[in-house]
Order: C-alpha cells, then structure tokens, then sequence
C-alpha cells in the first residue's frame, strides 16, 4: 500500500496535468489568453491612435478587440468614446452601456456612467436624431 507522501505526489501530478489540460480548452464563452492579449494589444493602439485624432482607424482597432474580448471594459469604453467623437451618440451609449454592464464597480465602468451623464446633460442625442432627420427630409 502506498504510502501517504507517494498518495500526495500523485494527487498533485495529477492536479497539474488537469491544469495543463484546462489551459488547452476554452469553455464556451470564455475567451482564449491569447486573444485577450491580442485584445489589450489592439486597444492601447487604438488609444493611440484616438489620441492623436485618427477616429476611423481607432474605431476599427477597438471594433476587432471588442470582437476577440467582448468583455474587454477597456475597449468597450474607448470604443464608445470614439463613436462619440464620431457624433455616433446612440452607438456611444450602447458601449458605455456595455461597459459598465461586464463590472458596474470598475472605476472604467464609473467613467463610462460619467459619460452617459454628461450626454444626457448635454442633450446630444437630441443633436444626432436631428442630424439624421435632416438626412432623411434630403
């Protein structure tokens, strides 16, 4: 019979090799290490690019992190903030929403609340439904 240090060794060998085989599978909806590293690495290029004014190319950026991390709340709110700029306002919003809908107490999701307020102060969305009814009446 074996003793218990060698029972121990086995249970722990076996644990790691669960753990090893776990990393390989991504349960459903999860996302894979290494989109959420692809994610991030998108987002702090289309911060960069958002920062220096090119908003079509920061949209797409964000747009393709969005797609590999859907939960990625940093590219969720710089998303939104991009749809803003882009006087996308309803888009904007359905972001922001997002965002803080993955953690309501991440201090991303506080920024993104303090967005939503700031365009509902501002009466923005009043200015976009105008625009595109302006488009329509053309």
């Amino acid at each position: 019979m074996p003793g218990m240090d060698e029972t121990v060794d086995r249970l722990r060998e076996g644990i790691a090799r669960l753990r090893r085989s776990l990393r390989k599978k991504t349960p459903f909806g999860e996302v894979k290490p290494e989109d959420r590293k692809k994610a991030a690495k998108l987002t702090e290029s289309g911060r960069h690019e958002y920062n220096v004014g090119l908003y079509d190319l920061a949209t797409e950026l964000f747009e393709k992190a969005v797609k590999l991390d859907p939960r990625n709340q940093k590219a969720l709110y710089s998303l939104g903030s991009t749809y803003y700029k882009q006087r996308r306002v309803k888009a904007a919003l359905a972001r922001w929403r997002e965002c803080i809908d993955v953690d309501p107490q991440n201090a991303i999701a506080g920024k993104a609340r303090r967005r939503m307020q700031h365009v509902a102060k501002t009466g923005a969305h009043l200015e976009e439904e105008l625009r595109e009814l302006e488009e329509d009446l053309s």
